[in-house]
């Protein structure tokens, strides 16, 4: 479910440090994130916590997605080519709003994961487990 976002709390995240701590456990597109990139090129997570994409982006959707691909068999995965669907992700989300990231309960404690917004290919980050 995707949530609009208080603007205090979107100018707190956006001008929180990379990588995150695991307590924030957030992947945050910053205003012109089509040209900078993930605000969060590096998040931390604790195994199988949630993980919130936000968007500060005035111009453009953004979501979140492994770069791996995953078994057909999760809901998010009707989106996609057979074979081609993302191991784990968020959809596609305006200025000001949040999303969870879906298909983390599976990603192992001290693996890392390469992901990127559908939409931007420069925006790429790294999702490491703990």
């Amino acid at each position: 479910m995707k949530k609009a976002l208080p603007v205090a709390v979107a100018l707190a995240l956006a001008s929180s440090p990379a990588p995150v701590r695991a307590s924030a456990q957030v992947v945050v597109s910053p205003p012109a994130a089509t040209v900078t990139g993930f605000a969060t090129p590096v998040v931390v997570a604790v195994k199988a916590a949630p993980l919130t994409s936000v968007n500060l982006d005035s111009s453009a959707l953004h979501n979140v997605e492994s770069i791996a691909k995953g078994p057909d068999d999760k809901p998010w995965c009707t989106w996609y080519l057979k074979g081609h669907c993302p191991l784990f992700w968020s959809p596609l989300i305006a200025a000001g709003e949040t999303a969870p990231v879906h298909g983390l309960t599976g990603l192992a404690a001290g693996s890392s994961h390469a992901f990127k917004c559908l939409l931007h290919g420069n925006m790429i980050g790294t999702l490491v487990i703990v």
